[in-house]
């Protein structure tokens, strides 16, 4: 639906988000960032709640194309926030071969798994979700602890269920979760401007969900 006052909605939710660190005593927050439009709405909301050097902002790659990462990269320069990059590929890769051969090995049939994970690609996808969960968590102990924010929104994870209980939902807060992907979009438009990183948010908001 169309949000009537989007700078109104940006401060409200900015709000809750200081009112949660204040009342946990906690200044830090580490957010997942996917150059998608999710998190970079978040991350706009991180940077004016707490500021850009209280965040810690991590995108981690598996078999990813590289303009989500450019994408990624980009929005975390115009908020004048670090980024950690990590490349989980080969490390997924290798965990997957090594789970093939030990059921294979504890007696179930190497065909079976094969076609029910081609099959079903929510296997596969639950895995790489879970595997981002504790390097999210890890880069925010090494980098001073804090609270890990999600980036559902209504529309994903309460009708669509486009969530993993162990990955996308391992946070601490979920401070988009009840608004659509329609005013997701919209509240990425007014963060631009707030945050006159016009350019980096037009690129994620015109780019195809992946």
């Amino acid at each position: 639906m169309p949000v009537l006052n989007v700078d109104a909605l940006i401060d409200e939710r900015m709000d809750a988000i200081q009112r949660y660190h204040q009342q946990t005593g906690i200044p830090r927050a580490e957010l997942d960032l996917s150059g998608g439009i999710d998190s970079a709405v978040m991350a706009g909301l991180l940077v004016l709640a707490l500021g850009a050097d209280q965040l810690t902002l991590v995108y981690s790659s598996i078999n990813s194309g590289s303009e989500t990462q450019t994408r990624a990269r980009n929005l975390a320069e115009a908020l004048g926030a670090r980024l950690v990059v990590h490349d989980l590929t080969s490390t997924y890769e290798s965990m997957i071969a090594d789970m093939r051969k030990n059921l294979v090995k504890a007696g179930f049939d190497g065909a079976e798994i094969s076609a029910r994970i081609a099959s079903d690609n929510t296997i596969l996808g639950s895995i790489r979700s879970c595997i981002r969960a504790p390097l999210g968590r890890g880069y925010l102990r090494m980098t001073g602890s804090g609270l890990r924010h999600g980036t559902g929104n209504e529309c994903e994870d309460r009708w669509l269920r486009f969530y993993q209980k162990g990955g996308d939902g391992e946070v601490d807060s979920n401070p988009i979760s009840m608004l659509s992907k329609g005013e997701v979009f919209q509240l990425a438009c007014g963060l631009g401007e707030r945050l006159n990183a016009r350019a980096a948010y037009h690129s994620i908001v015109s780019s195809p969900p992946t």
